[in-house]
């Protein structure tokens, strides 16, 4: 994009970034999974609490957007498919 200021021209770059929105957020605190937004089954937030508990996972939040997509903060990379079979496991 070219914008006239004054008697120059100026080149400018506009980006513009999209974030998918999580339907679904977990949090993990103290090795505890809870629900903060949308629906989980009480069964995936024992499982995933389970799993935190055993690796040693304190403080996390899954984010679970729309189509299935699976965001994990705060998880080591090593437990990352763990966490997600437990999360798309059951609805």
């Amino acid at each position: 994009m070219v914008i006239q200021k004054g008697s120059e021209e100026v080149e400018m770059m506009i980006a513009i970034v999209f974030r998918p929105v999580a339907d679904v957020v977990i949090t993990i605190k103290s090795g505890k999974a809870r629900c903060v937004k949308g629906t989980v089954s009480k069964q995936v937030l024992h499982d995933i609490s389970d799993v935190c508990r055993e690796k040693q996972v304190k403080f996390a939040e899954i984010h679970v957007a729309s189509g299935g997509k699976i965001k994990l903060f705060g998880i080591p990379k090593k437990y990352h498919q763990r966490i997600k079979n437990v999360v798309s496991s059951r609805p």
